[in-house]
């Protein structure tokens, strides 16, 4: 895990003084620092480790993309999380960035697990009426982030998902004072070698101007997860529909990969604004 490589580096000079695991250990879970921060007598070590991030080559998971995202966007104060899952984002943002966030997951079974994660966050729900009572006292966010939502497998047909897609989008509109970052599996890179998954899919026939559903086989879990992939074209027409300007598209990529492509990208990020 590049997180305790970069703790190995820091204290590296230290190690028959301290005992290493103690430091390790709170990294198993997130992002924090705070330990060494302290016995180094320093701080902003998630900057330092950004870098070193970077150096070393690590491929670039979404939740970095959109750590390092809101970590430059301080004008973005209050963030609302559309689709939290285990809440991590969520809790880096608020605890580690000073955001305002609130979050709404769908799945009742993860909020429950990793309840933990949601009780440090500011306000969470888990039931549509949740949003729908947000919306009608009128509040917004300044940013709303929809992770890995719109590539899911929301129903069974492609019919009952593209209406579901509609209602997603109309929530995101009407929670956003101006911008919305969405994220989803990048569908351009399906014949690449990923460091992160094995994509499930005949790559021979595949057809990059259609809809595909297919599995991947997740690495770090040994789990497969159904996906679907649209072509960019569905995206661009669905912003387009509901008022939203692209503003910035941010790919994940290997940093081994020379200057002039990128080997293989996951997945892609939608910097959206609402035009007036």
């Amino acid at each position: 895990m590049c997180r305790k490589a970069f703790v190995i580096y820091k204290l590296q000079n230290y190690l028959n003084e301290i005992n290493i695991k103690e430091y390790l250990s709170p990294l198993n879970k997130e992002q924090n620092f705070d330990m060494i921060e302290k016995f180094l007598k320093c701080s902003n070590l998630d900057e330092e480790f950004k870098s070193f991030r970077n150096g070393i080559g690590e491929f670039n998971l979404h939740k970095n993309i959109i750590i390092d995202f809101y970590s430059k966007e301080k004008r973005y104060k209050t963030v609302f999380d559309y689709g939290s899952g285990h809440a991590l984002i969520s809790n880096i943002l608020q605890n580690k960035l000073n955001k305002k966030v609130y979050a709404y997951e769908i799945d009742n079974n993860i909020m429950n697990k990793y309840k933990e994660n949601y009780k440090k966050i500011a306000s969470f729900g888990g039931n549509h009426s949740y949003i729908e009572n947000l919306i009608s006292k009128n509040k917004k966010f300044d940013s709303v982030l929809c992770s890995l939502v719109l590539c899911h497998p929301l129903a069974p047909t492609e019919k009952e998902r593209l209406k579901i897609i509609d209602e997603i989008m109309q929530d995101l509109c009407a929670l956003s004072k101006k911008h919305i970052l969405i994220v989803i599996c990048n569908p351009l890179f399906n014949n690449a070698v990923s460091n992160i998954q094995n994509r499930l899919i005949d790559k021979v026939n595949f057809d990059y101007g259609s809809t595909h559903s297919f599995y991947k086989q997740v690495f770090s879990s040994n789990k497969q997860r159904e996906d679907i992939h649209r072509p960019l074209g569905f995206y661009e027409e669905l912003f387009k529909r509901y008022n939203l300007k692209i503003k910035n598209i941010i790919q994940s990529g290997d940093f081994v990969s020379n200057r002039y492509k990128i080997s293989n990208s996951d997945f892609m990020i939608f910097d959206l604004i609402k035009n007036k």
